[in-house]
């Protein structure tokens, strides 16, 4: 093991992961998590512009409906996160890629099957605030609507999502938006 701060040095023909330091992978892995956002993004954009708004804000939904599934099984494999509560969808929240890097994140967890998730600055809506793209901003914050509650109903078909609060805000210190989980017998 190298214990490498970087890769600014000679080039390390087998260089392997754990050669970097563990502060090296953290920031790679924020860098790619802001790239799978961008992606979509520029993917929504460039079907907007060459068909129309509706088809792409469909198209969008197919595949975030698609890939959210596969994108939350793999993070639970991977960090060994079991469980069908809140604490457990917390926890893939706190690490899934399209959050970390790009969101900042506070989680209250009341208990088990109770919590509230406030995202307290969003880098996404900060641009759309910044340039006045409201309609870019209601169709991002539009997603989570339907995404936050259906994947509540994934990981337990009993667990509800509810907004507390979404954009437009009226003051940019105010957190981004806020949403209630909970699992009622």
């Amino acid at each position: 093991m190298r214990d490498l701060k970087d890769y600014s040095g000679p080039f390390i023909p087998d260089l392997k992961r754990s050669d970097f330091s563990k502060e090296a992978p953290v920031r790679a892995w924020e860098a790619t998590t802001r790239c799978f956002v961008l992606i979509d993004g520029l993917w929504y954009s460039l079907i907007k512009e060459r068909f129309n708004e509706k088809l792409a804000g469909e198209l969008n939904r197919e595949i975030w409906k698609k890939m959210t599934w596969e994108e939350i099984g793999r993070i639970q494999e991977a960090l060994n996160i079991h469980g069908n509560d809140v604490e457990a969808l917390f926890k893939v929240y706190q690490t899934i890629p399209d959050s970390v890097g790009v969101l900042e994140m506070k989680f209250e967890l009341k208990n088990k099957n109770h919590g509230i998730y406030t995202i307290t600055n969003c880098r996404a809506l900060k641009h759309f605030e910044k340039h006045g793209k409201r309609e870019l901003q209601e169709t991002a914050c539009g997603i989570d609507t339907w995404a936050f509650a259906d994947t509540a109903k994934h990981f337990n078909p009993k667990m509800k999502c509810t907004n507390l609060k979404l954009p437009p805000r009226k003051d940019p210190s105010e957190p981004a938006c806020m949403w209630e989980f909970k699992i009622e017998d």
